[in-house]
């Protein structure tokens, strides 16, 4: 069961969305969230989805966990920072939650207004498969924190990006991205993050797509392009001639 339910307010069929985040508010934009190992290919899709729709004349917002605003961001140094591994799990479980916090105040929650697509790689789900599924912290604890975080934020859409953890490993020691606190972790850590992100999934088949993550790069983006195109995002939200034009380049 979804700990964040998000609530129907407009008919699918009328090509509209909207969630309800409190009195008077609604969000007619589309979120859409990236979960996966690290390793698994989660920004580089992130990059070439923000792309795509941009060039579809789409108003589109891509952002990350931890990070996404200048107190996200401090978070972030924070918890990969030189400090981090004297951080005991439920500080580092509160502080994800704390910059997960202000992103949906200041960032998400604003863009969702205001009609746009919004593509964030992690959000919630992260939080449960990495401090639940890979901490062993109890799920209701995770759960009530995140609750906290986003109150009603919830996505439309999850791609996961699944991949075993040894191929995720070699991919992410091949790169070019800075190591953080869980690449010092052993195997059966991510196995158990894994795991948990395949529960999550099974839990909620309407909202995740599973994506095979151990395919070429080109056949990944191939099935999240189908993806996005059977969820009609494309027709209900984020088209840039109602709420404005953007003038920055797609990466």
């Amino acid at each position: 069961m979804r700990s964040h339910p998000e609530v129907e307010v407009a008919n699918h069929t009328d090509g509209w969305r909207s969630r309800a985040t409190g009195p008077g508010n609604r969000l007619s934009g589309y979120f859409i969230t990236l979960e996966g190992l690290d390793g698994s290919g989660k920004s580089s899709v992130a990059r070439r989805l923000n792309h795509w729709l941009q060039s579809l004349g789409k108003k589109v917002l891509l952002t990350r966990e931890p990070g996404g605003t200048a107190i996200g961001e401090a978070i972030r140094g924070l918890m990969f920072g030189d400090l981090s591994s004297a951080m005991v799990v439920e500080t580092e479980t509160l502080l994800f939650a704390a910059a997960r916090s202000q992103l949906v105040s200041e960032v998400l929650q604003p863009a969702l207004r205001g009609g746009e697509i919004v593509i964030c790689d992690r959000f919630v789900d992260s939080s449960l498969a990495y401090q639940w599924g890979g901490r062993r912290l109890p799920r209701a604890d995770v759960q009530a924190v995140q609750h906290l975080a986003v109150r009603e934020c919830s996505p439309d859409l999850t791609i996961l990006l699944d991949l075993p953890p040894l191929a995720a490993m070699m991919r992410k020691s091949r790169g070019i991205d800075a190591t953080n606190r869980f690449d010092d972790e052993a195997v059966a850590f991510h196995e158990r993050v894994r795991e948990a992100y395949i529960s999550l999934a099974a839990a909620e088949p309407t909202r995740w797509h599973i994506v095979d993550a151990a395919r070429d790069e080109d056949e990944v983006w191939q099935d999240v392009r189908e993806t996005i195109e059977q969820r009609e995002v494309l027709s209900i939200a984020g088209c840039a001639d109602s709420f404005g034009s953007t003038d920055e380049e797609p990466h």
